[in-house]
């Protein structure tokens, strides 16, 4: 009986012309602040880091990274990356977020600290 009910829910809003569907438009590489336009989604696929971090064998260095989107002017952490040396070796850890991550027409999207491009794809919303 549940599933009768999603049915006609689903067919309700489709007979609406509530129903859309997406199209892909193209692929981007993000840098500046840019918006996404009317009509559009961005999913954003990764970034490509401009830092990385580096280390030397025995003198105990710790270094790490915040990796930043800046959506709609505020930053947002997506990847952190860490190395640390001293006398036992080195290690190395990171994160590099859940992708994808979706935005909606009228986000503005711009790369932040430690990152170079970030990797969009477009797609049109057709009625």
């Amino acid at each position: 009986m549940k599933n009768w009910a999603l049915v006609f829910a689903f067919c309700a809003l489709y007979l609406n012309g509530e129903s859309q569907t997406l199209q892909f438009s193209q692929v981007k590489l993000v840098a500046n602040v840019e918006t996404v336009p009317a009509n559009k989604v961005w999913k954003i696929e990764g970034f490509f880091p401009t830092t990385f971090s580096r280390y030397s064998g025995s003198s105990g260095v710790t270094e790490g990274h915040i990796y930043n989107l800046v959506v709609n002017g505020n930053n947002r952490p997506v990847g952190v990356s860490s190395f640390l040396t001293g006398y036992w070796g080195t290690s190395y850890a990171g994160n590099m977020g859940n992708f994808p991550l979706w935005i909606p027409a009228g986000t503005t999207l711009a790369a932040g600290s430690n990152v170079g491009e970030i990797s969009v794809i477009e797609f049109n919303i057709i009625p």
